[in-house]
């Protein structure tokens, strides 16, 4: 048997958080360490038409608004948990630094 999508996001070390909005509708918001994880300076989540029956992320129904809810939010987070490596800081110091050329006075 294949994974859940919500079972794969628990694979990235991210976990869905579910929040209803007015109107029939809700939110799942990625969440890491018991914090909502924020992207570029917005909380990264995914909203969608809710029937009151997705309360739990690991039990929602095929085809429903909630499941195709937790693929987007899949797509989030294996984008973000694949973060290019970055370079390591440069550092100078006396020994590293270029000697400045001075010319000599006249």
């Amino acid at each position: 048997m294949s994974k859940t999508d919500y079972e794969k996001i628990q694979d990235l070390k991210f976990y869905a958080e579910y929040r209803s909005q007015r109107f029939r509708r809700a939110r799942y918001y990625l969440m890491k360490e018991g914090e909502r994880v924020i992207h570029e300076g917005e909380k990264v989540f995914v909203e969608f038409p809710d029937n009151g029956k997705s309360k739990k992320p690991a039990e929602v129904s095929k085809e429903s608004g909630a499941w195709y809810a937790l693929r987007d939010l899949l797509a989030k987070a294996v984008e973000l948990s694949q973060k290019p490596k970055a370079k390591p800081a440069k550092v100078e110091n006396s020994e590293t630094k270029p000697m400045r050329k001075r010319t000599p006075k006249p």
